[in-house]
């Protein structure tokens, strides 16, 4: 097994007065299979692939990301889901990954489905906490250079608080900026036309409902790493490491939000700033760490690996099976993908694999944090 050196369960430690719950350790349960591409010849006479529809703010099927750095590698993609093709609509999904002094960073929204410009919260959402995350931790460490230097400490320390506050408050803060970009995004399209016309009704900030995770790995003395996530909805963040000879650890880095109602989750934009921050304070996990990677995901992704043990694990060995990481020979079918950089790998397998009962868009954003390139 891996080291396992994340942190308490249960511990609660607090950050500017908001609590950082430090990351359940958790066990594999049951062997682990694998999920294998196909190339969706038995469900091709079920589901048409429609184009989305023309209008405003318009939203590409799929994109992916490879970033190969000295630290790691991010590798991160989208596409959009069986149902969205089928019925015509478009991607509602966003991400937003990159890179900045050493700390690598992502965001990860879902816009609502039932919700016709969902896919706008979730992008300009994704833009703002990324850019904040990339400008605040260059002008964190002009101003403080030593927290270049920091040392990586227990999650029993009494100093783990005090010493890692601003890396938990940068990414803190993106998600509040991601709330305020969102609804400034409402507010530029609240009174044109093209929308009332495409709605039969006046634009509302419900309109533009979508999730968000947001993380961030910043780098310590000795190799190790501090990880920090937040997130508001559903979808899932986990930290993983294959390396060891047992199953792959897991740490899980969120906890999805639910709504008023049964399967309900809850969206950014409509939130109130003083509920958001409330939210924060329950919702925002650190770690330190030498697990190989932290993924984040939306649910189309997170749904198809619940529970999370052992599926995540599973998760894990599915992208080395498929050859999105490397890593030691796994027996899989890599069929169905085509050559090419990670991020592509990533995009195929992820519109190609099956899973019954699984329709939603689908995007995963790795942070590859075991220093060479997997």
């Amino acid at each position: 097994m891996a080291r396992d050196d994340i942190g308490e369960p249960g511990r609660t430690l607090t950050f500017k007065d908001m609590p950082i719950e430090a990351p359940q350790t958790l066990r594999l349960a049951r062997p682990v299979s694998l999920r294998k591409p196909t190339d969706g010849a038995r469900t091709a006479a079920l589901w048409q692939c429609r184009p989305a529809p023309e209008g405003p703010d318009p939203a590409p099927d799929s994109r992916s990301d490879t970033l190969t750095l000295a630290e790691g590698q991010i590798i991160a993609a989208r596409v959009r889901g069986k149902r969205h093709k089928h019925e015509g609509t478009p991607c509602d999904d966003w991400y937003e990954v990159g890179h900045r002094e050493g700390v690598l960073f992502a965001a990860v929204a879902d816009g609502a489905g039932s919700r016709k410009f969902s896919r706008v919260g979730a992008r300009e959402s994704c833009e703002a906490a990324a850019g904040y995350i990339a400008t605040a931790f260059e002008r964190l460490f002009a101003e403080r250079p030593e927290l270049r230097r920091l040392p990586a400490l227990s999650g029993q320390d009494p100093a783990f608080p005090e010493v890692y506050g601003p890396f938990a408050a940068v990414v803190q803060e993106a998600v509040v900026q991601a709330h305020r970009a969102a609804r400034m995004a409402f507010l530029r399209r609240a009174h044109r036309p093209e929308y009332a016309e495409a709605l039969g009704r006046g634009l509302q900030i419900e309109d533009l409902s979508a999730t968000l995770l947001a993380a961030a790995a910043v780098p310590l003395e000795g190799g190790e790493r501090l990880a920090v996530a937040c997130q508001i909805g559903d979808g899932m963040m986990a930290l993983l490491d294959g390396r060891g000879d047992g199953a792959p650890s897991l740490k899980l880095m969120g906890e999805a939000d639910s709504g008023p109602f049964a399967g309900e989750t809850e969206f950014l934009a409509p939130l109130s700033e003083a509920a958001l921050k409330e939210k924060l304070r329950r919702k925002t996990r650190a770690a330190v760490t030498r697990a190989e990677a932290l993924l984040v995901m939306t649910d189309g992704v997170a749904d198809d690996y619940f529970p999370y043990e052992p599926e995540l694990r599973r998760l894990y060995l599915d992208l080395r099976a498929n050859g999105i990481l490397e890593g030691p020979p796994l027996q899989g079918d890599r069929a169905g993908l085509p050559a090419g950089m990670p991020g592509q790998r990533l995009e195929a397998w992820l519109d190609n694999y099956v899973e019954r009962g699984s329709f939603d868009d689908r995007t995963l954003a790795i942070l590859w944090m075991g220093g060479a390139a997997p």
